[in-house]
């Protein structure tokens, strides 16, 4: 146990959990509100599985819904021409 544990805010992006996940070698992760109160932990595992499901599975896994603007965000990119919503959308 360790009195400064590493946590990641409900509001974090999935890619910032993964990095931070992948940067410090852990196999979970607690979910914190600004009080640093647990809400729940993020497990690698299951992230990936619910990311990446197996083929047998895909054709019922679940839609993930997301806006451009958090797309862009988070993989630290920038927008060359039109507008950016941030409105999430599942229109692909």
């Amino acid at each position: 146990m360790q009195r400064d544990a590493v946590s990641v805010r409900a509001e974090s992006s999935v890619y910032d959990a993964l990095q931070l996940i992948a940067d410090k070698e852990l196999r979970g992760l607690p979910v914190t509100d600004e009080k640093n109160h647990c809400l729940g932990l993020l497990s690698a595992f299951k992230l990936s599985h619910h990311i990446f499901p197996s083929r047998e599975e895909a054709g019922s896994a679940r839609t993930i819904v997301a806006s451009l603007a958090g797309i862009v965000e988070t993989f630290g990119g920038a927008v060359i021409t039109g507008k950016l919503s941030s409105e999430p959308s599942n229109k692909c």
